[in-house]
């Protein structure tokens, strides 16, 4: 299993975030990653649809919760149905402001 190569989609729409993250997967060399910078191309990389028909199944996914257009909540609703058994984290600077 040590040789077994293993995917990450990390969907994230600020370069700045999605950098160290990518710098730390590659250290990794049994990992295999794609970067998506908005919910909407990352539902089309999850439901192989589009420009993404052929890709693989990730078995991480890295999701931003504030990303235009779709964001990554609804990209974990998908997620959640199309693949079971991979892991989600969600890091964001999200923070709900005191009343």
């Amino acid at each position: 299993m040590r040789d077994q190569v293993r995917r990450v989609l990390i969907a994230e729409d600020l370069p700045d975030a999605a950098r160290p993250l990518v710098r730390a997967f590659k250290k990794k060399p049994a990992w295999e990653i794609a970067v998506v910078n908005d919910g909407d191309i990352a539902l089309d990389f999850l439901l192989r649809r589009g420009g993404y028909t052929d890709v693989w199944r990730p078995d991480l996914f890295i999701l931003n919760i504030n990303m235009p257009r779709v964001d990554g909540l609804e990209v974990l609703e998908q997620a959640m149905l199309v693949s079971r058994g991979s892991r989600v984290d969600y890091p964001s600077k999200w923070r709900r402001e005191r009343e």
